[in-house]
């Protein structure tokens, strides 16, 4: 019952008319009742009102109070027990405030008697209510202030029951004391802290370094001393927890304000991303590791020899590379299967890292390519030595799969003086051109770098003058691949990229002419080159997709190639050109963007302006550079061909794959999965959680006039795909 119901007054006025009056909860149990109930029908609070009924009234009872509670007062009759016997009532029933009445008379001579009762019930209601206003006004009542007071404790203990359920940790500092007015559990748990604490110098808040924060840089003193108009202070900081464990956590500080305005505490938030920096952390270093030899990749290579570059300057100290090619790779990979050229790419890494020093870098640059740093080198009888022992290594017989196979290689050799200025990308090109030169000799054999190898081209003539002849000849290509929903079947994609024809080695992807393009020196033409195919194509690729809506032309565009202002324009126009249409138009970025390439940046982001979106690609792989989460508005990540490809054989392929579809899902943003080329393949990638897929399973590569005739509506039986 209400508090209004239970008041003095109110049982007084009841207690003074001659009929049987009972106020009855929800459940039809007495609540309160006159002394005409209790002395007449033996009625006591608690006890239900069915026990001093005639069986025969209990249904029209539960009828009667069915039809209150849907707010219909009502007159009927009910024989009740009194003093042992039945007598027939005349009985009112209607509801009061929260409760419901039950007044009755053993008479009913005066029918207008519960009319007159109803309206002094509502006379004295309004008295009552027109009294609580008053005293309201005037809180000059005390029970009023209890209540208030008692609401006032509910909602500060649902508040902090509601602080405490919250996954953040949040602290509450109530001066620049450092004095805390409020934690909620997580803070205790985030911690391992038996208690609260009471003051901010409790929290072990340790920087990156784990040494301790002083307090002036602890973000709840950095929030009160800075302006409100700056905003929170939000960033990352490390700590240890008392059994020592090292946990990451985001802390956002916001100044608390009084009614002035005036700063006069701080709040915090304090969320626990252990899992998404360890994640990171993880991703960061397999992106520097090759999947299958656990060597270093392309892009770790690369930044040691930076490092070993800086670091050669201020010590005058030598450095030498070596870059080895593995002679006859590609009959063993055709013949025996790729699974057998995998584990002898296996094993010939461990074979080259078995003939260096463990402080010397060994990497995977890809294919059947290593490449070796050695830093200092104070002695070239010592890098011949280093040299001799990996080909030796190299041309004992190795058994694979039951295989007995030779596999020698040939390597370049290039050594740098610490005073020589050079690039990163230069001072490995050498090492690749003298290998070239080296494997033209024969097997087994090495070469120096030197001058004579940079007149004009910098690299082996008959390189520059095969790409230069596939060039006039036309033997490049733009070609096109759907890709695929992997949860419906739908063609989701056209993705765009350029082949190379060639007459002696056939259909070259993309990754190949990059790779050869880079080693010749010729990036800029077949930058170029590329633009104009594109150029010539896009009337047929636009009209072969028409205006189906969701679907998306995506190109992958290695980083360099997007420092040609040709290929930025043309870009923009097939933004403009599908403006107003439901196409929308994707690059996936492979390589690296340097943290001062300001040039480069500027670029993707007036392609962004225009409309264009951007995916990373070969995620795991080589060339896939997690930072550029950090730097653009990435909206896919695309995982490596390499892994995909691997994957099912190879337990770190797998589990990187697995990592790509974890960062994806962290950033909330889609999983691509390339290169699919059989049905094992794409019910692994869709066990592990891939939004989309393309290659060889599903289609060929098409040229835009076979687009055309291609169904962009087609839907494929994803259970039932076996080849194209």
């Amino acid at each position: 019952m209400s508090t209004e119901i239970t008041t003095a007054a109110f049982e007084k006025f009841l207690g003074q008319i001659p009929e049987i009056t009972i106020a009855l909860d929800s459940q039809g149990v007495t609540s309160w009742c006159n002394s005409h109930a209790t002395e007449r029908l033996g009625l006591l609070v608690g006890v239900p009102i069915e026990t001093v009924l005639d069986p025969g009234s209990l249904n029209k009872l539960a009828s009667s109070l069915f039809k209150v509670r849907e707010g219909s007062d009502l007159v009927t009759e009910l024989v009740f027990v009194v003093e042992n016997r039945p007598v027939l009532c005349s009985v009112h029933i209607f509801r009061y405030d929260n409760a419901i009445i039950v007044m009755a008379r053993e008479d009913d001579d005066d029918e207008s008697r519960f009319e007159q009762l109803s309206a002094l019930l509502a006379e004295f209601a309004n008295l009552q209510r027109e009294t609580s206003k008053q005293q309201s006004e005037l809180q000059q009542h005390g029970y009023l202030l209890t209540a208030l007071s008692r609401e006032l404790e509910t909602e500060r203990r649902r508040l902090v029951s509601l602080i405490d359920q919250l996954p953040e940790g949040i602290v509450i500092v109530n001066d620049t004391s450092g004095e805390i007015q409020m934690t909620n559990l997580r803070i205790q748990e985030l911690w391992n802290l038996a208690k609260a604490p009471e003051c901010i110098e409790e929290l072990p808040i340790w920087s990156t370094d784990f040494e301790p924060v002083s307090s002036t840089d602890l973000p709840l003193y950095r929030s009160m001393e800075s302006r409100v108009d700056e905003g929170p202070d939000d960033y990352i900081i490390q700590f240890e927890n008392l059994d020592a464990k090292p946990i990451f956590v985001q802390v956002t500080a916001s100044p608390v304000l009084d009614e002035l305005q005036e700063v006069v505490g701080s709040a915090m938030s304090i969320v626990d991303v252990t899992e998404h920096v360890q994640l990171q952390d993880s991703l960061e270093r397999q992106a520097l590791l090759d999947p299958l030899t656990g060597l270093g990749n392309r892009r770790s290579f690369a930044d040691n020899v930076e490092h070993a570059i800086g670091d050669s300057k201020s010590r005058n100290a030598a450095l030498t590379i070596l870059y080895i090619d593995l002679d006859g790779f590609k009959a063993i990979n055709d013949n025996l299967g790729h699974d057998t050229g995998d584990m002898a790419i296996i094993e010939a890494g461990a074979r080259i890292r078995s003939s260096v020093r463990d402080t010397d870098a060994i990497a995977r640059i890809g294919g059947d390519e290593f490449a070796v740093l050695l830093y200092p080198t104070t002695d070239l009888g010592q890098v011949e030595q280093v040299v001799r022992r990996i080909l030796d290594a190299l041309n004992e017989p190795m058994e694979v799969a039951g295989q007995a196979i030779r596999l020698p290689g040939s390597v370049g050799v290039s050594v740098l003086d610490g005073d020589e200025a050079i690039t990163t990308s230069e001072a490995i090109r050498r090492a690749d051109i003298a290998m070239y030169e080296a494997k033209a000799a024969g097997t087994s054999r090495w070469a120096y770098f030197h001058d004579s190898h940079r007149p004009d081209g910098r690299a082996p003539r008959s390189l520059i003058e095969e790409i230069r002849h596939a060039l006039d000849t036309e033997q490049f290509e733009m070609l096109y691949r759907p890709v695929v929903d992997l949860r419906i079947g739908n063609v989701r994609e056209v993705e765009i990229a350029m082949f190379w024809r060639s007459a002696t080695e056939g259909l070259l992807d993309d990754h190949e002419i990059r790779s050869r393009a880079w080693r010749a020196g010729v990036l800029h033409e077949i930058a170029e080159h590329a633009a104009e195919l594109g150029e010539r194509d896009r009337p047929l690729m636009l009209e072969a997709i028409g205006n189906r809506t969701g679907i998306v032309l995506s190109r992958h565009y290695w980083i360099e190639y997007l420092r040609e202002n040709r290929v930025i324009d043309q870009l923009a126009q097939i933004a403009r050109d599908v403006r107003g249409t439901p196409i929308s138009v994707w690059i996936e970025l492979s390589g690296r963007i340097l943290p001062d390439d300001d040039s480069t940046l500027s670029r993707l982001i007036r392609l962004y302006e225009e409309g264009i979106q951007f995916s990373i690609a070969e995620f795991g792989g080589y060339e896939g550079d997690t930072g550029l989460l950090r730097h653009l508005p990435v909206e896919a990540i695309v995982a490596s061909t390499d892994l995909v490809n691997s994957a099912l054989t190879d337990r770190r392929a797998h589990t990187l794959l697995r990592s790509v579809v974890a960062t994806a899902q962290v950033f909330d943003l889609p999983a691509k999965a390339p290169g699919i080329r059989t049905a094992e393949e794409l019910r692994m990638i869709r066990d592990l959680g891939f939004d989309f897929g393309s290659g060889p399973l599903f289609s060929r590569p098409l040229t835009a006039g076979e687009l055309l005739d291609f169904s962009i509506d087609h839907v494929f039986d994803l259970d039932k795909r076996t080849a194209y």
